[in-house]
């Protein structure tokens, strides 16, 4: 925390808590405020959490293609994610459109290497639409 202070730090804050559990109790010693944000597992009682609004993250996700006119859609997500494919479901819904069960894929694990696993079943679920 040392090196943190020298350099002037007025505050930290910490995305995500992959790995981060065993480093709070330095945290706690830092002179400095510390926020944590978008923590998944319990969040520790020593440091105030900013949480996020899965579904609603979703919904930002799927209005950003229906803004750029796309009709047609593959989701990759693993099988933690349900909620924010809900969302991104509710931004179709809101046109319209629907996204079937057989456009959402879900990964082997919520990882780099997941996502490029399902990518090949996302080609596949979804034939090349018709050209007149």
């Amino acid at each position: 925390m040392a090196g943190l202070s020298s350099r002037s730090v007025d505050a930290l804050l910490i995305a995500g808590d992959r790995d981060l559990i065993d480093h709070l109790p330095l945290l706690a010693e830092a002179r400095f405020p510390v926020v944590l944000c978008a923590w998944e597992n319990a969040a520790p009682e020593l440091f105030p959490v900013v949480t996020i609004d899965d579904e609603d993250a979703g919904h930002l996700a799927g209005r950003h293609p229906r803004g750029l006119g796309h009709e047609r859609v593959a989701v990759v997500a693993s099988p933690a994610y349900t909620v924010q494919v809900a969302g991104f479901r509710r931004a179709f819904a809101a046109d319209g459109l629907a996204v079937p069960d057989t456009a959402v894929l879900l990964a082997p694990e919520p990882t780099p290497e997941g996502g490029f696993a399902a990518a090949p079943t996302a080609q596949e679920s979804s034939p090349p639409r018709p050209r007149c």
